[in-house]
């Protein structure tokens, strides 16, 4: 009603501006107050300029105004403003450059020039207008402030928020700097500081503006009940709010409430300017809930609206032609499009994990524009994304350049760095940014993670307690108010209290005390929803336990937070196929020769396993056996087949258990059948030590003997493994063995090691002693001179001892070191010991193995050992296929 008044007195301004020739009468306007024709066009093209729906009418009043007051600088910057919001860029940026030639000492037109490159990603020309601006108008607050706002185009955050704070030591008062400060604070994610920002405004005043912006902080932080919770107080605050009616959408479709979400997007069908977005996010609830039908149709209705809608056509697309050659060529060839609409495609690819895509649209929006900043930085951060390192590097390192001062792009590169494994080099760059940011936990805490992932725990404890000594800025004015001082205090108590907790949980995690980690990391993520680091390193110790349902989840959660996270992605992937059946094929060789007549054998077995996982922690295994052993006592073969059924579960974090049992059926009708198998439990006590116990029957074949007598012993154990440290460890066994012959036996074994390097690269040293008893030795029964029988055929100690000491290097070639990846290594072992029986030995062992093509498996493993009384080789292979 209010515009409708206005446009009504202009009319009639219009109409008595200047009379009409044939009617000079007198007028309702008084000489005095009467306006020229070209000030109430102005008056009329800024009214028709407050309302998007007038915006070309504005403009075309404007374009009228330029013709009778050509070179105006009021008018030039006016329709340069009009000309931006209709999406006309190249023709306000020109018309202000312009004028900014003829008037190179404006500050106010440099400012509105810069403003213009800021709104087309220009980032280098909108900074340098700016210090232009600021150099000519003499550092003006006001445009100091417009300046500060523009930083977080490219990311200089430190800058930014130091003006902020310089202004409001002069104007506390000011709120919507504060909450500019706020939103500059969280986009460095410092959310802690920009929630205490907020939380000093509502001490005076707890309005609609203050709720949006912590509703936009935590959906930042990725906390999405929280930015749910401040939406709804500030659309209860202020019905209608634009920014709190899109932070609650968002945070509604996060945590997968698709109908609430959907009624929500419903009640902006009505507003013509939000008709096709509202559909867009409708047709997305429907996705979220598998129905592609339903959520085509609302995609189909935006295209119908606005046909150059990028989202709807992403999603109309979606899923099965979205990565098709015909629809990106259709997008990279598209003319029309602009460098800003190729990044919007490419920000879609990216939020659903397409790098590919995403990649070949940024380029090409960067050969249509290399200013366009947000595509240079999406570029970096894909590339790093998607592992092309060098290239993300390589990039990040020429923004750097060009803006070394932004805190962004350094933090950027510190993180690629540290994925590519160039740990020094991320680490010295982390030196720097601190440097100069001194007060800012930020940086602290990442290159604790770095020094982390380069196994530098004494480093990374240390960045840890120096990143509690610098717990952000503080206050934005300094009072004795004791409320502001609880704020304060209160926002310094967060920081310091998720730092601890990350802390203690990478301590206790790369200690191997996977179990004690897992509440810390609860804690640290249900206090910090957001926090990705967490998130994936507790699904990595719910990985090692092998709690893969909770792993699954975990990851599921993240990725809805991060979906470009790629080790999350890769994670995800191997998880799922882990959870697949596998046929796997497997060959032993094994000779033994010595001790007499006691170990004189060589013994060849296949074996074919189906393994049937259920409920991801549990796994299921048919396998059929082929034995064939050959005796030097006969030299004649004897063949057997077999079937085995098994079970292997994870039960929590503290028990897991296997067994099996294996049916031998003989070839030979002379050989009885046979029983064999295991079971075993072990138990995690507080991740301090693994104890377990266990029955096994095996078959005992060691010679001719063995085999006709069908000689078998059923074995007792409990056994304890402890890792003191990430380096050394203790194990121990304690065995009772009963045979089938009226004999038993015992074993007590303990062994350490220490690990003198870290993974990848493994270099350790141990030693194990054992001592062996049997009730009744062997036995020889000779008929004329030659050997018919042996009582008790197998190696039969009285009061043995042993000790020997293994050399080991195991070499990872991993592509990527997490838990569940692809595995790629070898490990070689060279052992020296002796014993009581004066029987020094040497052995020497080697292993391959290799995952590769997502379902394949192969590994190769052989075994040299030789002695005076008793020599082995043995060789195995395998090769495993997962659907």
């Amino acid at each position: 009603m209010k515009r409708l008044v206005l446009l009504s007195v202009l009319m009639v301004t219009l109409f008595t501006a200047t009379p009409c020739k044939a009617e000079q009468t007198a007028t309702i306007v008084p000489p005095e107050g009467r306006v020229s024709d070209r000030e109430a066009r102005h008056a009329l093209a800024r009214i028709l300029s407050y309302d998007d729906a007038t915006l070309r009418e504005s403009l075309a009043e404007y374009r009228a105004l330029l013709a009778l007051a050509p070179g105006d600088p009021a008018i030039e910057i006016e329709t340069a403003q009009v000309l931006l919001r209709l999406r006309m860029d190249t023709e306000a940026a020109a018309l202000l450059r312009g004028l900014y030639e003829r008037n190179p000492g404006d500050s106010a037109v440099a400012a509105s020039l810069a403003d213009i490159e800021c709104s087309r990603g220009h980032a280098a020309a909108c900074r340098d207008l700016y210090l232009d601006a600021l150099r000519t108008s003499g550092g003006r607050p006001d445009i100091t402030l417009r300046f500060a706002d523009r930083m977080n185009l490219w990311g200089d955050f430190l800058r930014a928020r130091s003006l902020y704070r310089k202004h409001l030591a002069v104007s506390p008062g000011d709120r919507d700097v504060a909450l500019r400060l706020a939103i500059t604070l969280a986009s460095s994610e410092r959310y802690e500081e920009a929630e205490g920002v907020c939380g000093y405004l509502m001490l005076s005043r707890k309005d609609a503006a203050v709720l949006t912006t912590l509703a936009s902080i935590r959906l930042l932080a990725k906390d999405f009940p929280a930015a749910e919770g401040y939406a709804r107080e500030a659309l209860s605050a202020g019905p209608g709010d634009r920014e709190a009616l899109r932070v609650l959408g968002e945070a509604l479709m996060a945590e997968g409430r698709y109908p609430e979400a959907r009624a929500l997007y419903e009640g902006s069908i009505g507003r013509p300017d939000e008709a096709a977005a509202a559909r867009v996010n409708i047709g997305r609830t429907y996705l979220g809930e598998k129905n592609a039908a339903g959520a085509r149709k609302y995609f189909e209705e935006a295209l119908a609206a606005e046909p150059g809608n990028i989202p709807a056509r992403f999603y109309a697309n979606w899923p099965d032609t979205v990565r098709s050659g015909a629809l990106a060529s259709s997008i990279v060839d598209d003319k029309t499009l602009s460098a800003a609409g190729l990044s919007r495609w490419a920000d879609l690819y990216l939020s659903h994990g397409l790098f590919p895509e995403a990649i070949s649209c940024l380029k090409e929006a960067l050969r249509r524009d290399p200013a366009f900043f947000p595509a240079s930085i999406s570029l970096a951060q894909a590339l790093g994304s998607d592992r092309q390192y060098e290239a993300s590097i390589r990039l990040y390192r020429d923004l750097a350049a060009r803006f070394p001062d932004s805190s962004k792009i350094l933090t950027g590169l510190a993180r690629v760095l540290a994925w590519s494994r160039r740990y020094d080099e991320s680490i010295t760059l982390y030196r720097k940014i601190i440097a100069l940011d001194p007060m800012n936990p930020v940086p602290r805490r990442e290159m604790a993670r770095t020094a982390m992932w380069a196994k530098r725990p004494e480093l990374a404890m240390e960045t840890y307690d120096a990143a509690l000594s610098a717990p952000g800025d503080g206050p934005i004015h300094p009072t004795e108010n004791g409320e502001e001082k609880i704020v304060d205090s209160r926002v310094r108590e967060r920081i310091r209290r998720s730092i601890l907790l990350e802390k203690e949980a990478k301590k206790l995690a790369y200690d191997g005390r996977f179990a004690r980690s897992l509440p810390v990391y609860e804690t640290l993520v249900r206090e910090n929803p957001g926090n990705e680091e967490a998130l994936f390193d507790e699904a990595q110790a719910a990985c090692a336990l092998g709690l893969c349902g909770r792993e699954a989840r975990i990851y599921e959660r993240l990725l809805s937070i991060d979906p470009l996270h790629s080790l999350a992605s890769e994670a995800v992937e191997r998880l799922r196929s882990r959870v697949n059946p596998s046929v796997r094929f497997d060959y032993s060789y094994w000779n033994e020769e010595g001790r007499g007549d006691l170990a004189r054998i060589t013994r060849n077995r296949f074996d074919v396993t189906v393994d049937v996982p259920v409920g991801c922690q549990y796994h299921f295994f048919l396998k059929g056996h082929r034995w064939l052993d050959t005796p030097n006592f006969d030299h004649a073969t004897y063949g057997a087949g077999g079937v085995s059924v098994g079970f292997a579960g994870v039960f929590s974090p503290f028990a897991r258990a296997e067994g099996s049992w294996t049916r031998k059926r003989y070839d030979s009708g002379t050989l009885s059948d046979r029983d064999t198998g295991h079971g075993t439990v072990w138990f995690n006590l507080d991740d301090r030590v693994r104890l377990g116990a266990g029955y096994a029957r095996t078959d005992e074949i060691y010679n001719y003997f063995g085999i006709v007598q069908g000689t078998q012993a059923d074995r007792i154990f409990i056994a304890f493994q402890s890792d003191i440290t990430r380096k050394l460890d203790v194990s121990g066994r304690a065995e009772y063995t009963g045979y089938n012959d009226s004999n038993s036996g015992s074993l007590l074994s303990l062994a350490s090691g220490y690990a003198l390097t870290d993974h990848p690269r493994i270099f350790k040293v141990a030693a194990s002693g054992e001592m062996r008893n049997t009730r009744h030795g062997n036995e020889y029964v000779y008929r004329n001179g030659e050997l018919i029988d042996i009582i008790h055929p197998y190696w039969a100690p009285r009061d043995y001892l042993a000790g020997s000491v293994i050399l080991e290097w195991r070499h990872d070639l991993s592509k990527t070191f997490i838990c569940g990846a692809e595995q790629h290594y070898y490990d070689l072992k060279a052992s020296f010991g002796t014993d009581s029986e004066n029987n020094p030995y040497a052995k020497i062992e080697g292993e391959w193995s290799w995952e590769f093509l997502k379902h394949w498996l192969v590994g190769i493993k052989g075994l040299l050992q030789t002695s005076p009384k008793w020599d082995a080789t043995g060789a195995w292979a395998w090769l495993r296929y997962r659907f």
